[in-house]
Order: structure tokens, then sequence, then C-alpha cells
């Protein structure tokens, strides 16, 4: 995600758009992800700004890079911190 608002919402489940395996990459701003996003099992890569999670992610790892920052109120799996 690197939208030109300082912050967006994504309330629509990431496999409907990316279908299943893919990638994310959060490089600036803040985003929210909202719903269901359980089924999605592609890779999570915090780059940049801040990443909220706020539903259940899939991804089996969120990789999170230094000055990054990753918060919410769901569920991820596991985190790789740089």
């Amino acid at each position: 995600f690197n939208h030109v608002a300082s912050a967006s919402q994504f309330d629509t489940p990431l496999e409907s758009t990316v279908f299943g395996a893919g990638r994310v990459e959060q490089r600036f701003g803040t985003t929210a992800l909202a719903g269901d996003q359980s089924s999605y099992t592609g890779a999570v890569h915090v780059i940049g700004g801040t990443l909220l999670v706020n539903a259940n992610l899939g991804s089996p790892v969120v990789e999170v890079d230094a000055g990054a920052t990753l918060g919410g109120s769901g569920f991820v799996n596991d985190i790789l911190a740089h």
C-alpha cells in the first residue's frame, strides 16, 4: 500500500483482489485492514508507515522493517522484525 492519503482502511477481504497467495507491501502512511482477512496467505511486508491489523490475518509471517510499525487489535501469526 502506497496511497496518497495519510490514512486508508480496507474492509474488503484481500483474497478478492490478491487471490490467496500474493504480496502486500505497506510503504507509507497508515493502512488499516479490517474485515476477515484470514483467507489471505501471501506475504506481508511493512516497509514504512503503519499497518494496523484489526482483523484475523492469515499470512504466515508479517515482516516489519526498522522504522515501520505494525499495530491493531487483530491477530497475526508470526512476526519477523528487523
